[in-house]
């Protein structure tokens, strides 16, 4: 994480399931390195896949696609930090965001 940030990196993506490990989030956050949490970039491309199956997107259309769902993904993990007292911490955010997402489907089906 130090090397990247000296060598001029602000940001990492994770890409996969929790191929940044804590300590390395915890180090890019004291060296003041975004860190975009893999439950958030996940998010994106389920809501595509399921996105498709319900529409037929045109390949020159995909790209827009993906740059609204992942500005909605950003904002709503970017309003849950900020809301549960973490403003700034996309991994704290995104974890809140999913864990009431799956919380409040469950209670519709009353299962809690």
């Amino acid at each position: 994480a130090e090397k990247l940030a000296n060598n001029g990196c602000s940001t990492i993506v994770d890409a996969g399931y929790a191929p940044t490990t804590p300590e390395a989030i915890a180090s890019l956050k004291k060296l003041g390195v975004a860190h975009c949490p893999f439950r958030a970039t996940l998010a994106i491309g389920n809501a595509l896949a399921y996105t498709s199956k319900e529409h037929q997107i045109i390949k020159a259309d995909i790209s827009d696609e993906i740059d609204k769902e992942a500005e909605r993904v950003f904002h709503e993990v970017q309003r849950t930090a900020s809301e549960y007292n973490v403003r700034g911490d996309l991994d704290a955010g995104a974890a809140i965001a999913s864990f009431l997402r799956v919380a409040n489907v469950m209670a519709s089906h009353g299962s809690v």
